[in-house]
């Protein structure tokens, strides 16, 4: 059984090293998308196909 998934998770430099960095805005573009994800996800759902 599959499950449509996506990778969406905020960008890190340098990730599992001593001094991880990420942005701040990060958190308002990661809102940002999900909300619209979120709002549109039936039509995404519709164009897709599953085998």
């Amino acid at each position: 059984m599959g499950v449509p998934t996506a990778d969406v998770g905020g960008a890190q430099l340098a990730m599992h090293s001593c001094r991880e960095m990420a942005d701040t805005t990060s958190v308002t573009h990661a809102i940002t998308l999900y909300t619209c994800y979120f709002e549109q996800l039936a039509n995404i759902l519709q164009t897709m196909s599953f085998k």
